[in-house]
């Protein structure tokens, strides 16, 4: 059932969506940066009729019309001498595999959170069964503890104290329905939903722990975690935009062409026809120091995402240590809590039937009894932040996959959002 909500999620959760539209923005980014290194041109055509008047020796006016017809092609061409343009179609490149490791992370992000909110609620529901079992046992004792005073052998503020912690558990038994509802609205929320959309319900009882995963050794991360590679990669995009930032202060060579006919008339069109071949050097001579300013900025952009990536190398390891070393220690948790609670239901066990007897008084009971549901709830809670702990494990250890593209590309989206918007229904713009 998680699995298949993670599914939904990827395929059409809103917020992903906008990281693949951002995806498709970063890929035409960088296929308009390639079109540089081929050669554009440019078709015109341009029509028009002149209309004069004129007095001829006789005093007349006349009017005379001449009619200019021209139909041409330019097209220009950068030689890439010192490889500008191929640098900047290379960080268009690398800003574009950023983007796309960037959906990585936003795509790990989002399963985990769901993978967690899926247990939380599920542990919230098992505390809301743990707390309606409680809830019978304090009345039981209540039934038990009135029927003792009825005979004389307890006072009435035993019976009183019974009542008050019965309502404490009621009390809590409701805070822990309204907290198991917000986590369902807010799981429905995150798979893409609307918060009163049915979901599947997780099993009565939280599922046991499965065996680590393999860690490997640190270097291991680099090639796994998106968000170590999106680092890559603008490290990547930053060292080509020093390239081109340096062969811009070197001479560029561009080559242009042009080519047409013209006439007054369709007729004599091709009788006039005109060819302009031209190269152009253009080298910087003063510019202020501005080139020279934008190379040193492009220097300290590419050490910027250096130390960026190593510092977050250094983070991913120190985050896979340190989820390794909380699941040992909520594991040693869990033990000891397990252990004082098979102590605490033995003592309950006994002195129970003690106080039927009437050989303990009730306060002894009761804190046996208050204690083992404390302990109780402790050992759900331990369970739970043990399969917490272990969803960020994963997400440490990361490890990304193929996501399939969504089946509407961006631009659809955009056309049916408008369209959606120029049909109001009752007044208001529907989507």
């Amino acid at each position: 059932m998680l699995a298949e909500l993670i599914e939904q999620a990827l395929r059409g959760q809103p917020g992903l969506l906008a990281v693949w539209a951002r995806l498709e923005q970063a890929e035409a980014l960088a296929r308009k940066a390639g079109a540089e290194l081929a050669p554009a041109m440019d078709l015109r055509a341009q029509g028009s009729r002149t209309y004069e008047r004129a007095a001829d020796a006789h005093g007349r006016y006349t009017v005379r019309q001449r009619a200019d017809l021209f139909l041409g092609a330019a097209a220009s061409y950068e030689v890439d001498l010192w490889g500008r343009v191929r640098s900047l179609r290379e960080a268009a490149l690398q800003d574009a595999r950023t983007a796309e490791a960037q959906l990585q992370v936003s795509a790990l992000t989002l399963s985990a959170r769901i993978a967690g909110t899926w247990f939380e609620w599920a542990a919230q529901q098992a505390l809301v069964a743990l707390w309606e079992r409680q809830a019978q046992l304090q009345s039981n004792m209540l039934v038990l503890v009135e029927a003792r005073f009825e005979r004389g052998q307890v006072g009435a503020a035993d019976v009183l104290r019974q009542r008050q912690v019965l309502e404490s558990v009621h009390g809590s038994l409701a805070v822990a329905r309204a907290e198991a509802e917000v986590l369902r609205q807010q799981l429905s929320v995150l798979v893409g939903g609307a918060p009163g959309d049915p979901l599947p319900q997780p099993e009565s009882a939280l599922p046991p722990l499965p065996p680590l995963p393999q860690t490997g050794v640190p270097a291991d991360l680099i090639l796994r975690r998106p968000d170590l590679q999106a680092g890559y990669r603008a490290l990547l995009a930053a060292d080509a935009r020093l390239a081109a930032a340096i062969a811009d202060r070197l001479p560029r060579l561009s080559l242009s062409a042009q080519a047409g006919v013209e006439g007054s008339s369709s007729r004599v069109l091709l009788d006039q026809w005109l060819a302009t071949l031209a190269g152009n050097l253009t080298a910087p001579v003063l510019d202020g120091g501005a080139r020279r300013a934008e190379v040193a900025y492009r220097r300290a952009v590419v050490a910027e995402r250096f130390h960026q990536f190593r510092q977050a190398a250094l983070e991913a390891v120190v985050e896979v240590e340190t989820a390794l070393v909380r699941e040992q220690q909520l594991t040693e948790l869990l033990a000891s809590l397990r252990r004082q609670l098979e102590l605490a239901d033995r003592t309950v066990e006994r002195l129970r039937d003690s106080y039927s007897k009437g050989t303990v008084d009730y306060l002894r009971v009761l804190d046996a009894l208050l204690t083992q549901q404390n302990l109780q709830r402790a050992e759900l809670e331990a369970r739970r932040d043990l399969l917490l702990q272990r969803v960020t494990l994963c997400r440490a250890l990361a490890g990304g996959w193929e996501l399939p593209r969504p089946t509407r590309s961006g631009s659809e989206v955009a056309g049916s959002a408008a369209a959606a918007l120029d049909r109001p229904s009752n007044g208001r713009p529907t989507l």
